[in-house]
């Protein structure tokens, strides 16, 4: 099933003693929406580009997005190449379009993460958000309060108003929680 427009989705992970809020944008990759994707992935800390391991021009169009994101994003956004049906080549309905080892040599030279996933068994689903959360925890991206806490941050808050003010969230009603962030992937 493919996204049509953009599908907007918030997941929490507890990470060891720190509690994540992920807002994930999930734009399609469709031609005719080109022009808007990159409203959505400026800014984001985190990239998951994902292709269909079956598809050889799916990881051809990854490759055009990691570019695309390179160009108009910081250098901090964390990348992370992920396979998608790896199921569908388990189970033998289709053969491997794109070879793991060119994935890996590609992930390299840009500095992303390469993982392969299965949305219909859910393989490696939970792992991949384990690891882009804990990436993004050991890095310097989490908002910090003058006193060095992390800012506690509302799911439903504009993210660039946040990262401006530093506001807290409507949640904890202005009390500290330390260790809770929002980022945008």
């Amino acid at each position: 099933m493919q996204t049509i427009g953009v599908q907007f989705i918030a997941k929490r992970l507890q990470i060891g003693d720190t509690s994540l809020a992920l807002a994930i944008w999930d734009p399609c990759g469709q031609e005719r929406y080109r022009s808007l994707v990159k409203l959505y992935y400026q800014g984001a800390s985190v990239a998951l580009i994902c292709y269909d391991i079956t598809l050889a021009d799916s990881f051809e169009q990854a490759q055009y997005w990691v570019d695309n994101i390179n160009n108009h994003n910081t250098e901090n956004c964390m990348k992370y190449l992920v396979g998608t049906k790896l199921d569908l080549v388990e189970d033998g309905e289709f053969e491997r379009a794109v070879p793991a080892i060119r994935v890996t040599k590609y992930a390299e030279e840009i500095g992303a993460v390469a993982m392969e996933t299965s949305s219909k068994t859910g393989f490696n689903i939970d792992e991949l958000f384990a690891r882009l959360s804990s990436d993004y925890i050991e890095s310097d991206q989490i908002p910090k309060a003058r006193d060095g806490s992390t800012i506690c941050l509302d799911a439903r808050d504009n993210l660039d108003d946040v990262k401006k003010t530093r506001k807290r969230c409507t949640q904890c009603s202005g009390r500290r929680q330390p260790n809770t962030t929002v980022t945008q992937l």
